[in-house]
């Protein structure tokens, strides 16, 4: 019965020196293959940091409106909890 599995090729070289120069360009190209992971591994940590930072960057916005919405609540006497829907309701029935 045959395997299912496909048989790697051989490989067969003429002489000793054409190992060596096919070895010496497997093993260049190894090396660069692990070279370039590093770069890989380098890029994605910095992407990480930059969507870390982007999203505490974020938090703060969102803290700073959400005290700039009660300080203008505060200052328009309107209770803390109302949402700006209720706000433009209130602006437009001021203006009718």
């Amino acid at each position: 019965p045959t395997s299912s599995r496909s048989r790697q090729p051989r490989i067969q070289f003429n002489t000793k020196n054409e190992a060596n120069v096919v070895l010496g360009i497997l093993e260049n190209r190894a090396r660069n293959m692990g070279k370039e992971m590093n770069r890989v591994q380098k890029v994605e940590k910095a992407l990480d940091r930059l969507n870390k930072s982007i999203e505490d960057q974020r938090e703060k916005l969102h803290e700073r409106v959400r005290a700039a919405e009660e300080e203008m609540n505060g200052r328009l006497g309107l209770d803390p909890e109302l949402r700006w829907s209720e706000v433009r309701r209130m602006k437009w029935g001021a203006e009718l």
